[in-house]
């Protein structure tokens, strides 16, 4: 309704208390409101809001529209997570043809044939690692997901070599433990071997990277050799059913739990432990009802998306 020019955000979330919002019919008082723009109709104190039928919302009165969206990509190996290659690495030589091998793959090279817009990829990796890569051009949220004081954890599963001795990991689940704090559910065991053989050790680990704690220092630190990293997910959003080199649309349900992890939303009362979870592992006060603006709920090359009543708050950085 912000979005929509109707007034501003508090107003709205303001009127939709007072009951002063109807959405398909029917007043609506409590907050978050999910609707979809293209299926769903909103009136305001008597007038019917004009809300984008492609999906997106508008910033303000006069504005283009600007449709919000939230991608999860499994990123494949030899790919950058970054938004372009750096002109040094575009120069460097390629040790099969023994020439410039030019700029390398992004993830963005993987969603351009969808014609989506400008993306900030969330979660960098290394060019050999693989996993999950969220893809949004909500400023906010983004910032959110990248700074380690919003407390949205990371896992993921490292495959090393050779046994790891048991004091390597209590050392390990230390530095861990202290990174996600008392609050996280998995905190008791950050880390866990999954399997191990004589050459090889399968570790899922979770942790709040931070410029003190990432997952290359945290196994570096410990004297492990890496021989492949998979992020499996970022905070509730996981990779699974994502075959490596695609992407989804996040649906309703993991977009309002990306939102309430990175302390942007309330969690609605059948979960309202989230939003407490959320806020102690970030250290901030309560959240205002923010409602999240909406995520395309289809995979790509589909066209539906889901909005929020109440004015969502995203920047643009």
């Amino acid at each position: 309704m912000a979005d929509a020019g109707v007034a501003s955000r508090r107003e709205c979330e303001a009127m939709i208390a007072r009951g002063e919002v109807r959405v398909n019919g029917k007043v609506v008082t409590d907050l978050p409101v999910f609707i979809n723009p293209r299926t769903d109709t909103v009136f305001a104190n008597g007038r019917k809001v004009e809300l984008d039928g492609g999906g997106g919302t508008s910033r303000g009165r006069g504005r283009s529209t600007v449709r919000r969206i939230y991608i999860a990509m499994n990123k494949p190996d030899r790919t950058l997570s970054t938004t372009k290659d750096d002109p040094y690495g575009a120069s460097e030589t390629d040790p099969d043809t023994d020439s410039p091998r030019g700029p390398r793959r992004t993830v963005l090279d993987l969603v351009a044939d969808a014609g989506l817009g400008r993306l900030f990829p969330v979660g960098r990796l290394g060019f050999h690692d693989t996993g999950l890569v969220i893809l949004t051009n909500d400023g906010e949220l983004a910032n959110r997901l990248t700074h380690a004081r919003y407390g949205v954890s990371r896992t993921y599963v490292v495959f090393v070599r050779g046994r790891v001795p048991n004091e390597v990991l209590a050392r390990m689940r230390e530095k861990l433990a202290a990174s996600l704090g008392p609050a996280h559910p998995r905190a008791a065991d950050p880390i866990q071997v999954l399997s191990h053989t004589g050459t090889e050790t399968e570790l899922e680990v979770t942790l709040r990277e931070s410029p003190k704690l990432r997952i290359d220092s945290l196994i570096f630190d410990a004297g492990l050799k890496v021989k492949r990293l998979v992020r499996t997910a970022i905070g509730p959003v996981s990779i699974r059913g994502i075959a490596s080199g695609s992407w989804k649309f996040l649906d309703r349900k993991d977009l309002e739990s990306l939102m309430v992890a990175a302390g942007l939303a309330e969690a609605s009362a059948s979960r309202p432990e989230q939003a407490t979870d959320a806020r102690r592992r970030s250290g901030t006060k309560p959240p205002r009802r923010v409602s999240p603006v909406g995520g395309a709920r289809t995979r790509a090359g589909g066209a539906g998306a889901s909005g929020a009543v109440g004015g969502a708050r995203a920047g643009s950085g």
